[in-house]
This record gives structure tokens, C-alpha cells and sequence, in this order.
């Protein structure tokens, strides 16, 4: 059973150390599990850090920067093939979006960080997202500004990985725990929100957390985008 850290200030719990599937021992050697596509041999599987539990009330350490042009290294990351319900969540909660300075409203456009929080939760999933906009030097990427990321999300992310989704399908994503993205045109503008993993809520309506006003996670699309037409991108 979880215990709450001694002392925390960063929303987390952690778990006692002990045994789990992830954890390899004379009798197992998870690099030669096979995840399943055309690739065959040996292959890397990452271990998802089951010690690290967050709330959503406060931020992971060293996610709070407000620089929006730097990318945030997160404690707890996903990769594609390794994707769960619980995991999904905890790399949201992590970043605390209601609570956390670097989503909070700016002085200058746009004045939300919607698409800020949207990146750095794609990012820590190993989407493809993570790299779409190059920084300064090789090999190293920013988060990319509302327009750009608009503009990506709309013309190129479906030859990079990403999908359409509604009804049936939408809800099998979510109950897999797949990065989702939830994306509207709205009266104030281009707006963008994390749809949560798991069931729905009540109406069968999905959960979103978003950094547009009101911040947060539990919420309704009609909250995040009132109501204007909702589109939701998948990556696996």
C-alpha cells in the first residue's frame, strides 16, 4: 500500500521497495521480451518508476519552470507499448496542473499556457510530439509555440503517429491508457487539453486536464471548450 513520503511537498507518495514485474532477478531478463511488431531479437523494455506516486495537488520536483521555451525533464515517463491506466495518470498528475506556476495565466499571448501543459505531458509519453520543433542545436527540441503546435497537430501529427478518434474507439483508447489529445476551435481562440485515461464520466463524457481557465484535471470538454466541436488524437 502506498505511504505518504515524510515531509512531501511535491504531492507524491512512494511505495516501500519489494518486488514487482518490472523488477528482474537471476531467473528473467526483461531485454529479451518481445513487444510485438516486425521487430525480433533482443529489445530494451523501460521500467516504468512504480516508486513514484503523485496526487495532482502539487508539482513534481523541477517542473515548475516558467520559461515556456525549455523543455521539462519529468520523474515519471511512458513509452509507447508499455502504456496503462494507472501509469497514464501518474504521468499527468506529476505535473499539477492547477497548482503549478508554469501553466499559471501570463502578461503577454497568449496568455494561457494550454499548449504548454499539453506538450510536456506528450513529451514525457514518448510521443512524437517531443521532437516536432528543433531547438537551437542538433538533437535538441522546444515545446514549440500555440501556432506551431496548432498548426502541427492539424496538418502533420496524422503522418506522425497520430490518429482520429470518437465513440468506441475513444473510449478503448482511454481505457488503454494511450496518449489522447483533446483540441477545439473556440470563441477565445485555438485551445488544447489532455484527455484522462480511464472510464468516462457522467453521460459518458471524458475527463480532460487542461491549463486553459479553469485549470485542472476531472474536467468537462464543456468546461475546457465550451461549446464548440471537440476533435481527439490518439498515439499508441
Amino acid at each position: 500500500m502506498p505511504v505518504q513520503t515524510a515531509g512531501s511537498s511535491s504531492g507524491r507518495t512512494s511505495k516501500p521497495w519489494g518486488k514487482s514485474l518490472f523488477d528482474k532477478d537471476e531467473n528473467s531478463d526483461i531485454s529479451s521480451i518481445r513487444l510485438g511488431g516486425e521487430q525480433s531479437g533482443r529489445q530494451v523494455i523501460r521500467r516504468p518508476d512504480v516508486n513514484l506516486l503523485y496526487d495532482g495537488t502539487a508539482p513534481a520536483d523541477g517542473l515548475f519552470l516558467t520559461n515556456p521555451e525549455l523543455v521539462v525533464l519529468a520523474p515519471v515517463q511512458s513509452y509507447p507499448g508499455q502504456r496503462t491506466v494507472i501509469h497514464t495518470q501518474n504521468v499527468i498528475n506529476q505535473y499539477a496542473v492547477a497548482a503549478n506556476p508554469r501553466y499559471f495565466p501570463r502578461n503577454r499571448e497568449p496568455r494561457e499556457a494550454g499548449h504548454i501543459f499539453v506538450f510536456d505531458v506528450m513529451n514525457s509519453q514518448h510521443t512524437t510530439m517531443g521532437r516536432a520543433f528543433p531547438a537551437g542545436f542538433p538533437g535538441t527540441f522546444r515545446p514549440g509555440t500555440l501556432a506551431e503546435l496548432w498548426r502541427w497537430l492539424n496538418d502533420l501529427a496524422p503522418s506522425r503517429g497520430w490518429r482520429g478518434a470518437e465513440g468506441s474507439a475513444l473510449l478503448e483508447a482511454a481505457a488503454r491508457g494511450l496518449p489522447i489529445i483533446a483540441m477545439a476551435e473556440t470563441s477565445s481562440g485555438p485551445r488544447l487539453a489532455v484527455m484522462e485515461p480511464g472510464p468516462p464520466g457522467p453521460e459518458g463524457k471524458p475527463f480532460l486536464a487542461s491549463a486553459h481557465e479553469p485549470r485542472g484535471q476531472r474536467q468537462t470538454p464543456e468546461q475546457v471548450f465550451g461549446s464548440s466541436a471537440v476533435r481527439y488524437l490518439v498515439h499508441d
